[in-house]
């Protein structure tokens, strides 16, 4: 390793902690100029024209705006045993001086999002460690129980309990360790409909490419899921609504992304499609944890040529046409984009699909009292669904 780099272990597959990790190597690496290399379970961040202290300076400043675009979002509370073990929490006791200060997981991020570059520095050798031993995983020092929020996998209720433990495991992090999950977890939010969820999460459960545009458009999702306040549920519509994202970001975050991204005429092409995993937990009480459901998404290239061939202008229509499915999950708007979707995907009879289609909008149109599409709109639908 090179004094211009840092090493991180990356923590057991299956669990939601890998998952942060690698989401937060992905945005400090993309955010900060940084090349990562890998050598088995561990990852190399390595500043190749900068000082490794302006690269990661420059990722906790691109962490800070992502910050900003999040914090007017439902925060899950943090759970008297959360602040117990964070008094523990080296950070917590010179900064804040009592845990009992911080609030809500929104207080804990932007706590350890200020303090992240100093402490991937500090660690000894630069390097964020895992040890294991019979039922115990350490991440770092192992000062800090890890957080509620964090081992949803070792609740009972859970959807994948202890998996891909058979027993129960304990684990420790430090400040260190905490900040960069922390980091992952300011990523990977998106918002919650109320104080006990389903909290909802975006990550990327392993490594992306070298090629930074793979983050960019991950982020733009992202920062775009939280403008457009989209719902995970029902499936289908949020599929559909997630590739008009990818396809028309809002233009808050066009600009937020030009200030987050140097933007050139020779930004390389993603060359593969974009994946990534979703999450959606409950909490009782705050203590305990339940994952409902992990989904992994992958963008179809038929939904995109879809769009393109109907333009933003309908594209955006059938946006806001898709949050009527949010609203009392109306099932004729489902089933109409249920429909559309499989259509395109030539699951289903374009003719028919096209017919529901333009039956249900008609329907929506007499009880909201004004048409959900133009008919320029509805004729490029059925036109490009039935061509």
């Amino acid at each position: 390793m090179s004094d211009n780099s840092i090493l991180i272990d990356l923590p057991p597959e299956g669990l939601l902690i890998r998952e942060l990790t690698t989401t937060a190597i992905n945005a400090i690496a993309s955010l900060g100029d940084l090349e990562v290399f890998v050598k088995k379970n561990t990852v190399e961040l390595k500043s190749s024209s900068r000082e490794i202290e302006y690269s990661l300076q420059k990722a906790v400043n691109g962490l800070k705006s992502v910050l900003e675009v999040k914090e007017k979002l439902v925060w899950p509370y943090l759970h008297k045993n959360d602040k117990g073990t964070l008094s523990k929490s080296n950070i917590v006791k010179e900064i804040v001086k009592e845990s009992k200060n911080l609030n809500t997981y929104l207080d804990l991020a932007k706590l350890f999002i200020d303090n992240l570059r100093n402490l991937l520095l500090g660690q000894p050798g630069r390097h964020l460690n895992i040890s294991s031993a019979a039922d115990k995983i350490t991440l770092g020092k192992g000062n800090i129980a890890l957080l509620q929020m964090l081992k949803v996998e070792f609740y009972e209720t859970s959807l994948k309990y202890n998996a891909p433990y058979s027993r129960n495991i304990e684990i420790r992090v430090d400040d260190a360790w905490l900040s960069l999950l922390i980091a992952g977890l300011v990523v990977s939010y998106v918002g919650a409909p109320g104080l006990l969820g389903p909290y909802e999460f975006m990550t990327t459960p392993e490594l992306l490419s070298r090629n930074p545009m793979e983050f960019k458009r991950f982020i733009s999702i992202n920062l775009s899921h939280v403008t457009r306040r989209v719902r995970m549920r029902p499936v289908l519509p949020y599929l559909f609504q997630i590739h008009i994202l990818a396809k028309y970001a809002p233009k808050e975050v066009l600009n937020r992304l030009s200030s987050l991204f140097e933007s050139g005429n020779n930004e390389p092409p993603i060359t593969r499609p974009l994946s990534f995993r979703t999450h959606m937990l409950a909490s009782y009480g705050g203590k305990e944890y339940v994952e409902l459901s992990r989904e992994d998404i992958i963008l179809s290239s038929r939904i995109l040529e879809f769009l393109d061939e109907l333009g933003e202008k309908c594209s955006q229509q059938l946006s806001d046409f898709i949050e009527l499915a949010y609203e009392a999950k109306n099932p004729k708007v489902v089933n109409a984009l249920t429909y559309l979707y499989e259509a395109v995907h030539d699951a289903k009879d374009p003719a028919f699909a096209s017919y529901y289609f333009v039956r249900v909008a008609e329907e929506i149109a007499v009880e909201k009292k004004r048409p959900p599409f133009s008919s320029l709109c509805v004729e490029r639908i059925v036109e490009t669904l039935t061509s």
